[in-house]
């Protein structure tokens, strides 16, 4: 039936379409600075036509619509692009991370004195005192010098920890906020739900479900599945914390022995616990396990080898009161009930460290061990077979063969020309195996009993008995946070043995027996020679190298992580705007849709109305 009627009916679905249309452009201006809120698209669709049967001809006669409705409101998004920008934070955040612990641990080494700085002062100190050994003023400035380097190394040492702890004590404060995120998701996916099954959109929802998952991202890499209901499940560092209307709390998993950043999970089973990677989590782990403990193991490495070196030549020199076989340098004592092998340094004195072994039969004195050769064999150090000639080889020969051999193990002459073993970082600083095999080189230099292995069998106790030579036991854990200047030294600035010592035994046997007197400088000189010795990473470099590349290696991966942080914020920024194109809220659109709708709304209004004056004067013919 065609009436006025239907006619109003048209107009009335097009007031109600175009004035939900001028709600929408409404919201979206209210929301032009709301954080992650899509811009909504009105889809108008046209009604359903309906017969009229009172009209003859072809049926299309017969046929007239009905008005206008909304089809759907919807949200305009690329949930690919959003996937992506996310990915971008999570690395970004990984790199503002580093970049900024990295900063903190540049900071400990420098300053207006640094390690390297107060390292140079110190064997500038030292080098006076060869030139001036009677001199207390000097004296006291070597102390001074001595205190302020090992000050600053354990001031740095206690930084590094301290910045580890402080990694580990944040991570309970990412849990609170990564569980309150995933409890919020949940009420969010239960009312998303609740509004899907009462067919309206969810459009709300979803804008802050995706700020939620940015801001997961953040602390590691996220992952979605869509579930039933327009629900969300959510996985965070390979682990679910939401899935439809339940969210699982994040748990902390302490580690007993404190070497790794406390570990997260999501349950109690081993393959519960998460993986990240990416984000600022993600950061905190590498920083925390690996680059940091490297770090404090470069740091331990120094101050091992410094005082190791330094008071091997120490220990043979006279202080001005005649003391000697004092150490300039404290590592402390080592862990108890350690029983395990460092340094070792032989008993035997080779007099002649630059000729063979076993002399020269054609001269007149006999050399070295030519009145009992040692002969042509090999020797087992930490699993590595060292060869020997004593017809050919030198003492330096040896030495250079097994620190060119990579044992682990670094091999020097002591001032009293005994071979010295010391046990190296890649080792952990403990000689593993030693034998003799098919020789007796090392049982003629002092160094293992004869027909003796190490380690020896398990009734042998304590194991190092079997070690003829001078035992030094691993060292400490955190060295440098132990390294200082001996009690003697501190007490007594007459016992820095700045002095040489005479050798008055016969035959000699390398040890200086008395002090060459107070004027005398020849310890200092070889002290102050260390500083340009390379005694560093198994002889390749001097301590000032070592340093300078350990500042190298921090400086460069800081500005590594700069770069990244940057070239990934440029990233970022670019797919951010490119988002706001597609979903942002455009002010002069939205006013060109708000003219549009309102003409629209006008013009239904006219429609009614016209027809409701056409309505009227029907009626008044009719009567």
């Amino acid at each position: 039936m065609s009436n006025g009627t239907l006619a109003l009916s048209i107009g009335k679905s097009s007031l109600q379409a175009h004035q939900r249309a001028l709600e929408t452009v409404s919201q979206n201006l209210a929301n032009a600075n709301t954080e992650g809120y899509a811009r909504k698209v009105v889809n108008f669709k046209s009604n359903a036509s309906i017969n009229l049967p009172d009209v003859q001809g072809p049926v299309y006669f017969s046929q007239i619509g009905t008005g206008v409705s909304i089809g759907r409101i919807e949200s305009v998004r690329d949930l690919v692009l959003n996937g992506r920008i996310r990915d971008l934070v999570g690395q970004e955040s990984e790199s503002e991370e580093t970049k900024n612990i990295l900063d903190r641990v540049e900071a400990l080494f420098t300053g207006e004195v640094d390690i390297a700085k107060s390292m140079d002062d110190f064997f500038s100190a030292i080098n006076d005192l060869a030139g001036a050994p009677d001199s207390l003023t000097v004296r006291s400035v070597v102390r001074a010098r001595g205190e302020e380097l090992t000050n600053l190394i354990r001031s740095a040492s206690a930084g590094l920890e301290e910045i580890r702890s402080d990694l580990s004590a944040q991570v309970s404060d990412k849990v609170s906020k990564i569980n309150t995120i995933s409890q919020e998701f949940t009420r969010l996916n239960e009312e998303a739900g609740a509004m899907a099954s009462a067919g309206m959109p969810t459009n709300d929802y979803e804008d802050r479900r995706q700020v939620l998952l940015e801001q997961l991202s953040e602390f590691g890499n996220v992952q979605t599945v869509s579930g039933p209901a327009e629900s969300l499940t959510v996985l965070l560092g390979g682990q679910v914390i939401v899935q439809g209307l339940q969210s699982f709390d994040v748990t902390i998993r302490n580690d007993s022995s404190n070497s790794q950043l406390p570990q997260l999970a999501v349950g109690n089973g081993p393959n519960d616990v998460m993986t990240f990677t990416s984000g600022t989590l993600k950061a905190w782990s590498d920083l925390r396990d690996n680059v940091l403990p490297d770090i404090m193991g470069n740091l331990d490495e120094l101050a091992i080898t410094l005082s190791q070196s330094f008071n091997t030549i120490h220990r043979t020199g006279f202080g001005l009161d005649g003391t000697t076989g004092v150490n300039f340098f404290d590592l402390g004592s080592s862990e108890t009930g350690e029983t395990r092998p460092w340094s070792i340094r032989g008993s035997e004195f080779v007099p002649e460290i630059d000729k063979p072994l076993d002399g020269d039969s054609s001269t007149t004195q006999p050399e070295n061990f030519e009145l009992n050769p040692i002969g042509k064999g090999s020797f087992i150090l930490n699993g590595r077979s060292i060869t020997y000639d004593g017809a050919t080889d030198s003492l330096e020969d040896i030495v250079a063969r097994i620190n060119s051999t990579g044992t682990g193990v670094y091999a020097s002459i002591t001032p009293e020309n005994r071979l010295q073993l010391d046990a190296m970082r890649g080792k952990d600083y403990v000689i593993e195996t030693m034998a003799d095999s098919g020789g007796n080189f090392l049982e003629r230099l002092g160094i293992l009993d004869a027909d003796k292995a190490y380690p020896p069998p398990s009734y042998v106790n304590p194991p190092t008995s079997i070690f003829s030579g001078t035992v030094t036991l691993r060292p400490k854990d955190s060295a440098a946070s132990r390294i200082q200047i001996s009690s003697v030294i501190k007490n007594n600035l007459n016992a820095i043995a700045a002095a040489k010592g005479d050798d008055l035994s016969a035959p000699p046997d390398g040890v200086g027996d008395v002090s060459r007197g107070p004027g005398d400088g020849g310890n200092a000189i070889l002290l102050a020679a260390l500083r340009e010795s390379n005694t560093m990473e198994g002889g390749t470099g001097t301590y000032n190298d070592f340093v300078i590349g350990m500042l190298g290696e921090i400086g460069v991966e800081a500005g590594a992580a700069e770069r990244s942080q940057t070239a990934l914020d440029a990233q970022i920024t670019q797919l951010k705007s490119r988002r706001e194109e597609i979903q942002g809220v455009s002010i002069d659109e939205e006013m060109i849709n708000m003219i549009k709708y309102q003409r629209g709304f006008e013009a239904a209004a006219r429609i009614i109305s016209t027809m409701d004056q056409v309505l009227q004067t029907l009626i008044a013919l009719g009567r």
